[in-house]
């Protein structure tokens, strides 16, 4: 493995990482930045609370989908080894946070890292999507059951595959505590808008 297949394999996932749902139906569905409302991020959970549970739905899908088909151009088309492969997830991530033609302020990448999981390993993917469903229903906040999949994610690499892949599903889980830090203070204020009362707004 040479820097070229690294910074390929950093450059595909950061390509696929680019496409923003939220952002795209926001702009479509109400003529609006979503990234000026909810929480001011453009992801799947923001999705909900501005534009309703419904199109919340469809970029979690697509965010998912994202991820996963970026993992198999490199396992399918490319050929690409286990560490490669968890290279382009990573830039699928970086993609989907810091998008350069958003001014490099997107979502926090929750529902793609599932779809990156899906890809590499489907059992793991299946798991972290359990997780946050119990977690986020058991807690009623969807910032802890994000952080759960992570160290999920972080147990479950460590285990199956080299320590590089572990140091970078740690590294996006550096990433994702910084990214929901004011979330958590939220949750501890009791300022956080749960799962439920997002829910129950009428779109």
């Amino acid at each position: 493995m040479v820097i070229y297949d690294i910074l390929i394999s950093l450059l595909i996932g950061y390509c696929f990482g680019l496409v923003h749902p939220a952002y795209i139906l926001g702009k479509a569905i109400k003529g609006i930045d979503i990234r000026n409302g909810g929480s001011n991020n453009s992801g799947a959970s923001n999705a909900t609370v501005v534009l309703g549970w419904k199109y919340g739905v469809i970029t979690a899908l697509i965010d998912i989908l994202k991820g996963t088909l970026a993992i198999l151009v490199g396992r399918y088309i490319l050929h690409y080894n286990i560490i490669l492969l968890y290279i382009i997830g990573f830039g699928v991530i970086i993609g989907h946070d810091f998008p350069f033609y958003m001014n490099f302020k997107g979502g926090k990448g929750t529902a793609s890292v599932i779809g990156v999981f899906l890809g590499i390993n489907p059992i793991i993917g299946l798991l972290m999507g359990i997780t946050i469903i119990l977690i986020t229903v058991i807690t009623d906040y969807i910032v802890i059951g994000t952080i759960a999949i992570h160290i999920v994610a972080v147990i479950l690499t460590f285990i199956n595959y080299p320590m590089v892949c572990t140091m970078l599903v740690f590294l996006l889980t550096l990433l994702t505590i910084s990214k929901h830090w004011s979330n958590m203070i939220k949750i501890k204020n009791k300022t956080e808008i749960g799962l439920r009362s997002t829910l129950k707004k009428k779109r």
